[in-house]
């Protein structure tokens, strides 16, 4: 009975070490994914600030354009 308890705990060290990596690869896409997701973020924000502006400008323009 011990050479099969040893043989199943090796077989289940192994694949408990093996999730384990596959976990930590996961988890530092995961960091990847985070940061790439907050970087674009902040630049669709960038935009929006910058066509704000814009839409405001084409606004003022139009009313001058209709005073005109």
């Amino acid at each position: 009975m011990q050479p099969l308890q040893h043989a199943l705990f090796r077989q289940l060290t192994r694949a408990h070490e093996r999730l384990t990596l596959a976990l930590r690869e996961k988890e530092s896409g995961l960091t990847s994914v985070k940061k790439k997701r907050e970087a674009i973020g902040v630049e669709l924000y960038s935009f929006q600030q910058g066509l704000a502006k814009l839409q405001l400008q084409l606004e003022t323009t139009h009313g001058m354009h209709a005073i005109v």
